[in-house]
């Protein structure tokens, strides 16, 4: 363990606001093109239509690059769609394993209208949240799927994000405080959880023993600032350009960075900016490598 047991990947789903304000799909090769071109050595995979655990691996293996974490999401909170889900975890997992990760990332990524006009400024009472019964819901089917995965040695990373109903910090405790840590593990990112209200470096100390993955993103406070003032949606957010490459937010990456190496936590530190105000997608992968390697040393 150790200082490099922290490896540091790209999930390259960056888009430029000159571009669009939605995320704009990319295919594998492009991804691993892009973690290639930015000087990073491992990048996100999930599938797509066509894609095979073979042609995945060929595709990295052409540019000399590993494979780090995945993502999945859906209404966990919903009994209807527990099933469905559950399929699709199976699914997942299959892929996963057979590329070797070790780690995918789980949000309640579902779109919203209600949640994102109102990120970064859920209350605990507020009536667009999800009640007990649906989070309680959401705990056994998480549970279940991370059940499953352990299996097949693959961590459960809950992941906190914007827009969702798991954002703010009392969603979050509540999650934690009714999941099973050994099935449910904790795979934060930073940008999301200083959005949704909270402090992240406070959560990575808080929940540590659950620590399996972590998304760096940076996030500027004054136009975090406005949004709240403002009340303006996400989307606004996002277009008033309140994400950014590392080290040029309000994010405090180096006590970050200098807690996990006292710890000598050991897992896929993820690099990401939704989006960007930069020319394209790769200027800002390379902005926070660069950063990473000059200021973090690593």
């Amino acid at each position: 363990m150790g200082v490099r047991s922290i490896r540091i990947a790209l999930n390259a789903d960056t888009t430029p606001l000159s571009v669009s304000d939605a995320l704009v799909f990319k295919s594998h090769r492009q991804r691993t093109r892009e973690a290639f071109g930015a000087g990073y050595t491992a990048v996100n995979v999930d599938e797509e239509e066509g894609l095979t655990v073979e042609g995945a691996r060929a595709v990295l293996d052409e540019y000399g690059i590993g494979v780090a974490s995945g993502f999945f999401h859906g209404p966990f909170y919903n009994p209807q769609e527990e099933e469905r889900i559950y399929e699709a975890a199976v699914r997942k997992a299959k892929f996963a394993h057979g590329l070797g990760q070790q780690c995918i990332f789980v949000s309640a990524l579902v779109s919203s209208p209600e949640r994102h006009a109102i990120a970064g400024q859920v209350r605990p009472d507020e009536p667009v949240s999800l009640d007990k019964g649906q989070f309680a819901q959401m705990a056994r089917l998480l549970e279940r799927i991370g059940r499953l995965w352990k299996d097949q040695g693959i961590d459960l990373c809950f992941h906190p994000h914007v827009a969702t109903y798991v954002e703010a910090p009392h969603e979050i405790e509540h999650l934690m405080e009714i999941t099973d840590p050994e099935l449910v593990r904790f795979g934060p990112d930073t940008g999301h959880i200083f959005f949704g209200g909270g402090d992240p470096i406070d959560f990575v100390r808080r929940y540590f023993s659950r620590l399996a993955g972590l998304h760096l993103k940076d996030i500027k406070a004054d136009i975090l600032a406005k949004v709240r003032e403002e009340k303006l949606s996400y989307r606004q957010a996002c277009a008033l350009g309140i994400w950014t490459e590392l080290g040029t937010g309000d994010i405090d990456f180096p006590s970050l960075f200098g807690f996990l190496r006292r710890m000598q936590w050991s897992g896929w530190a993820i690099v990401e900016t939704d989006h960007t105000t930069l020319q394209n997608a790769l200027q800002s992968s390379r902005a926070s490598r660069r950063y990473l390697q000059e200021v973090i040393k690593i």
